[in-house]
C-alpha cells in the first residue's frame, strides 16, 4: 500500500513540475508585450506624428554618376524633388533641413548645400558625402520660407569610396601632343583681304581728316555776302589794325593776321585752296591763274617778309615795318579788286 502511494506521488510531482515549468516558460515569453502596458500604449510624440503626417517625395537625380550608384567623398550629387501645385502654394523659396531632434547631417556623413533652384515643379539642391561606405542620406524637410515644413524626403542610399592613389588605369585614354592647324587657303585670303580693306579704310579717314583741316575758313569778321571780296578783305585788315597797335610784340601777330587776310582774298578771289598752302604751294596756284609775272614778284616778297617775322626771332624792326605790311597788303588787294582771270600764261616770280 505505501509503495502504490510513492509511486502516484512521484507521478503527481512530476506532472506539477512540468506544468509549472511550462508556465513560467510562457510568462517569460509573454513578459515583454505586457510587461509595460503604460509603454505599449503610449501614443507617438508630436514631432513624430507631423514627420509621419507629411507626404514623402522620392528623391531624383539630376543626372547619372558614371559608376552608377557609386561615388567618392567630395562628389557634389545634384538632386531633386517634384512639388505639386498644392505643395507649392504660389511659393518661390524653399529649404532643405534635417528634421528637429535628429543628429547632424555632418555626423551622419553628409553635407548639404544651403541654395536651392525651383525650377518649374523641381527643387533642385546638392549633397556631398563625407564618409566612406555605405552611406545612407537620412529622411529631410522640405521647409518654406517661413521655415513651415511641407514636405519629407524619402532616404537614399550609395556607396562612397575614398581618394585613391592608384596609377592610371590602362583603360584611360593616353594624351595626345598638341599639333599644328593648318588653315585653308581661302580663309588665309579672307584674312587677307579685310586686313587689306581696313588699310585702305584707315588710310581714306585719314585723308579726309587732313583734307578738312585744310578747308578751315579764317578768322574773319561778319559781314554780308553780298559785299566784294576785296571789300571784306580791306575791312578785315582795318579790322586787324585796331587790334593790335605798333609796339614791338605785336608784330608777330600782325604778320599772321595779314597773311591769313591775303590767302583768304586769294583764295575766293581766284577760287583757290591757299588758305592752309605754304607761300611756295599759294605761288604755284597763282601762277596757273595767268597772273602777271610782276604781280607774282610782289606777293612772293610780301610773303617772304611776313614768314621771315612769323617764324624767326628778329626783333630789330620798328613802325616802319608795322605799316608797311598794312600797305603792301591795302595795294595787292585794290590792284586785284576787279581782275578777272584771263588765259593762263602767267610768269615767273623768279
Amino acid at each position: 500500500m505505501r509503495k502504490d502511494w510513492l509511486s502516484f506521488s512521484n507521478a503527481v510531482s512530476r506532472s506539477a513540475s512540468r506544468f509549472f515549468a511550462v508556465a513560467a516558460t510562457a510568462l517569460f515569453l509573454l513578459a515583454p508585450a505586457h510587461a509595460d502596458p503604460a509603454k505599449a500604449d503610449a501614443p507617438l510624440s508630436s514631432e513624430a506624428q507631423a514627420l509621419s503626417a507629411l507626404p514623402e517625395l522620392p528623391l531624383n537625380t539630376v543626372h547619372k554618376h558614371a559608376d552608377g550608384s557609386r561615388y567618392q567623398i567630395g562628389d557634389r550629387i545634384p538632386l531633386y524633388v517634384d512639388l505639386d501645385d498644392k505643395l507649392l502654394q504660389g511659393q518661390a523659396h524653399f529649404a532643405v533641413q534635417v528634421p528637429d531632434g535628429s543628429s547632424k547631417i555632418e555626423d551622419q556623413g553628409w553635407y548639404i548645400d544651403p541654395q536651392t533652384l525651383l525650377f518649374s515643379h523641381h527643387l533642385q539642391f546638392v549633397v556631398s558625402p563625407i564618409q566612406t561606405g555605405k552611406l545612407t542620406l537620412p529622411t529631410l524637410l522640405i521647409v518654406k520660407e517661413d521655415k513651415t515644413p511641407i514636405a519629407r524626403t524619402a532616404p537614399m542610399t550609395i556607396e562612397v569610396q575614398g581618394p585613391t592613389d592608384e596609377k592610371k588605369s590602362k583603360s584611360e585614354p593616353e594624351l595626345i601632343d598638341p599639333v599644328d592647324i593648318s588653315l585653308a587657303t581661302k580663309y588665309w585670303v579672307l584674312s587677307g583681304g579685310i586686313s587689306v580693306i581696313l588699310i585702305v579704310a584707315a588710310i581714306f579717314l585719314i585723308r579726309r581728316l587732313l583734307r578738312d583741316r585744310k578747308r578751315r575758313r579764317p578768322i574773319l569778321p561778319p559781314t554780308t555776302p553780298s559785299e566784294p571780296d576785296h571789300v571784306l578783305a580791306l575791312r578785315a585788315l582795318e579790322a586787324l589794325y585796331r587790334k593790335y597797335d605798333d609796339s614791338p610784340p605785336n608784330l608777330k601777330p600782325i604778320a599772321f593776321g595779314v597773311s591769313e587776310i591775303l590767302k583768304h582774298f586769294f583764295s575766293n578771289r581766284f577760287r583757290i585752296d591757299a588758305s592752309e598752302a605754304t607761300t611756295d604751294e599759294m605761288i604755284a596756284l597763282l601762277k596757273e591763274e595767268a597772273l602777271p609775272g610782276d604781280q607774282l614778284k610782289e606777293v612772293l616778297a610780301l610773303f617772304q617778309d611776313l614768314d621771315w617775322v612769323k617764324f624767326t626771332k628778329q626783333t630789330d624792326f620798328g613802325e616802319r615795318h608795322y605799316l608797311e605790311f598794312k600797305n603792301r597788303a591795302q595795294k595787292l588787294i585794290q590792284g586785284w579788286a576787279h581782275h578777272e582771270p584771263s588765259v593762263k600764261t602767267g610768269g615767273d616770280p623768279s
